[in-house]
Parts: structure tokens; C-alpha cells; sequence
């Protein structure tokens, strides 16, 4: 079975990871300012005020928990291929236009 400190943290992730799906979507409904995806980055940066260390890979996994737990499609998560079409959206958008 799980020792207390792993299944605390277990619990600690889930609860920060509801959060943010939770807020992205109130966000998304009442069309308040600020992120409508939460990304793995977000999660991480709030673990880390709680001295929790995870990577992008289980901060995603727990996103997605808390998505499917909720029952909310894909569109609140922002995936890693999002943030490289993103990526080259910003690039090709700031190369001058050739004449």
C-alpha cells in the first residue's frame, strides 16, 4: 500500500491539479481575463510553493486525471505539441514579410 507521505502527495497533486481545471474552466464560462488551458508548467510552479517536486510528464498526467475526473474534454489542458504550434504561430508571425 502506499507509505503516508506518497499517498499525501498524491492527494496534495490532485486537489492543485482539480484547481486549475476548476479555474480554467470559470475562466472559460464567464469569460474572466487569464489562461483558459492550464498547463503542466502552472501546476508545477504551485506544487513547488508546497515543496513538491514532479516533472512536465506527471504534472500532465495529473492534469489529465483531474480533466477526466471532472469530465471535460481536451480543450482545458494545454498539451506539449499545443505549445510548439504555438511556438512556431509566434515565430512566423514576427519574421518580416519578404518583398
Amino acid at each position: 500500500m502506499f507509505k503516508t507521505s506518497t499517498k499525501r502527495r498524491h492527494l496534495q497533486l490532485m486537489r492543485l491539479a482539480r484547481h486549475l481545471i476548476g479555474e480554467c474552466q470559470r475562466r472559460r464560462i464567464l469569460g474572466r481575463p487569464g489562461p483558459i488551458k492550464a498547463a503542466p508548467d502552472d501546476l508545477i510552479a504551485l506544487a513547488f510553493g508546497r515543496q513538491i517536486q514532479l516533472d512536465q510528464d506527471e504534472a500532465l498526467r495529473y492534469l489529465d486525471s483531474a480533466r477526466v475526473e471532472k469530465g471535460l474534454n481536451r480543450e482545458l489542458v494545454l498539451y506539449p505539441a499545443d505549445v510548439d504550434d504555438q511556438e512556431q504561430g509566434e515565430v512566423a508571425a514576427e519574421e518580416p514579410a519578404q518583398i
